[in-house]
């Protein structure tokens, strides 16, 4: 299992990374053992992709591995269950471009908060909260996976030690 940090050439792709300064744009976790990636995103909300398919259209900016083993089959079946079908969160979404936008061209703090968000509608980076670890250590550091950029959730995630840096494929 990675977690995969990466962008494309859509234009919300280079939208969000002009707004966040950041070199990724969105979040994803693949199950190099099943063969596939699961992600959200804008058109169809939470969903499966074949690996080939998804990197054919995404390049990968960061990948990280748990520095111990996971039980993969359990946080996909997990994922399966919380996620597949969701729609994407476009409430959130809207909410958190203002902030992005806002902290852009005024400097205004970006909040902690998404206060738009809806139960059960889901944006990238909180698929994440899929993998029990990561939901624990975003509830204790007090992270709203609806409110951080994908690359700011990588280095977040690096700095906590239980992450190996692989390399991009």
């Amino acid at each position: 299992m990675k977690l995969l940090f990466v962008r494309s050439q859509l234009l919300g792709s280079k939208l969000i990374r002009w707004g966040l300064r950041e070199s990724c744009s969105h979040f994803a976790v693949e199950f190099g053992d099943l063969g596939v990636v699961f992600e959200s995103k804008l058109q169809g909300g939470a969903q499966i992709h074949k690996i080939e398919e998804f990197h054919r259209t995404h390049e990968t900016v960061h990948t990280l591995a748990f520095t111990y083993p996971q039980d993969t089959d359990a946080v996909f079946q997990n994922m399966m269950k919380k996620f597949l079908g969701d729609r994407y969160d476009f409430y959130a979404f809207f909410f958190w471009c203002k902030c992005v936008l806002a902290n852009r061209l005024f400097g205004t703090p970006i909040p902690k908060k998404n206060l738009w968000a809806k139960h059960g509608y889901n944006m990238c980076t909180e698929l994440a909260s899929g993998i029990e670890w990561i939901r624990l250590w975003a509830e204790a550091t007090g992270t709203d996976l609806e409110m951080i950029g994908p690359e700011m959730l990588y280095f977040e995630l690096l700095r906590t030690g239980n992450f190996t840096v692989l390399p991009i494929r």
